[in-house]
């Protein structure tokens, strides 16, 4: 079995994680029980809804760093595996960039604390008891606060559901918190904006209440309605030439309609987006299989290299991205090794390039320094084994 150099041994690898955890839950607890004891049993239930988006959030970072940082950290080997040049320094430098505790505080604790000020703020506004009473006996104060309750409702609503779909699927972002800290802070004013341009009879109050909560449930469809409107009239609503030509995520193998508008959360719009993405970026924010992630982006780099015949070479000849190619002008170069030559020159017919241009071809992917850290990231990844399955154990 090959020895794996590992930064601690396997046995306090394997409890930090369970340490970590039991102290996380503990802290968690102490918060609510403190909240509960200082705000009285009878009316501390807001502030303990208020401080539950946060804690969601802050359930997630610790994941990221005790749980998936370890199972996603580059590890030395006593063997290589790679026949590309192996940068461990870069890679574990990238791994840092992404995954060390300044980042995880930085990406997501930051957004958590917002949040929780948001959910803080709003609760004592509208059901704290924050609101000025002299403005709260008006006739008009009062619907305003009205709305602004059921609008609070409805934005909790959606940072509740947004947020427990997201840790479902340990994929939570930092900008997604983030967005639920302003989501709280619009729906109040986007229902109380409704109450304001849309006055109902006082008869109607179902109607009134479901306005204000939806309206504070979907402040970004809202927005998003507004803008789409706006660009439509303006005319700037029209897709250009280059946006058309690009090759879809959809011709990616195994990415479905539902992952390729994951992708565009990250701002991958296309093949071309994902060949050239931060692997640790990925890996960090979405909740795909770390060699999943890595072998479309190896599949991108080929449609990036051969755009014109990559799916052919697919879908004929078993190819399964840049890698394969490189790896093949790897063998051809070694000089007891005569099918190599072979195939390279059946591809370069079937392809209809020049033997020499295509062996430049293969010198650039194998140089390529994006294609160098998805095939080091690859191997270098997730090797360590616990210990129960050594040969000793």
């Amino acid at each position: 079995m090959t020895e794996i150099s590992s930064p601690s041994s396997g046995g306090q690898r394997d409890r930090g994680p369970g340490v970590l955890s039991w102290l996380f839950f503990l802290s968690m607890a102490l918060v609510l029980i403190g909240l509960l004891q200082s705000c009285g049993n009878s009316s501390g239930w807001p502030w303990v809804l208020a401080s539950i988006p946060a804690l969601l959030v802050a359930q997630h970072a610790f994941y990221l760093y005790s749980v998936k940082s370890r199972s996603v950290i580059p590890q030395r080997a006593t063997k290589s595996y790679s026949f590309l040049t192996v940068d461990f320094d870069s890679l574990e430098g990238a791994w840092r960039r992404y995954f060390g505790p300044g980042q995880i505080v930085l990406r997501f604790g930051v957004p958590a604390i917002l949040l929780a000020c948001a959910c803080l703020l709003q609760a004592g506004l509208f059901f704290g008891g924050w609101f000025p009473k002299s403005l709260a006996q008006s006739d008009t104060a009062a619907q305003l606060l009205y709305a602004g309750r059921f609008g609070l409702a409805g934005a909790y609503a959606f940072v509740m559901v947004h947020l427990g779909i997201r840790n479902f699927r340990a994929d939570l972002t930092g900008g997604g918190a983030l967005w639920c800290a302003v989501t709280i802070l619009l729906g109040p004013g986007i229902a109380i904006v409704a109450a304001l341009a849309l006055p109902m009879k006082e008869t109607e109050t179902f109607a009134r209440a479901a306005l204000f909560f939806f309206a504070g449930l979907s402040p970004q469809k809202v927005i998003g309605y507004i803008s789409a409107s706006a660009k439509k009239a303006l005319g700037d609503g029209n897709v250009s030439d280059s946006v058309l030509n690009n090759k879809s995520l959809l011709s990616i193998r195994g990415i479905t309609l539902d992952i390729a508008e994951r992708l565009r959360e990250e701002g991958i719009e296309d093949a071309y987006g994902l060949a050239f993405a931060e692997p640790y970026h990925l890996l960090r924010n979405t909740n795909f299989s770390p060699r999943q992630i890595l072998s479309w982006m190896d599949e991108s780099l080929f449609y990036y290299f051969l755009p014109d015949t990559a799916e052919w070479l697919i879908r004929q000849h078993g190819i399964t991205g840049a890698i394969d190619l490189a790896y093949l002008s790897h063998q051809a170069a070694d000089a007891m090794n005569l099918l190599a030559p072979k195939v390279i020159d059946a591809l370069c017919t079937k392809v209809g390039m020049p033997r020499e241009e295509f062996d430049m071809l293969l010198q650039r992917m194998a140089e390529d320094q994006q294609l160098i850290q998805i095939w080091n990231l690859y191997n270098a990844m997730d090797i360590y084994q616990p210990k129960a399955f050594s040969e000793e154990g």
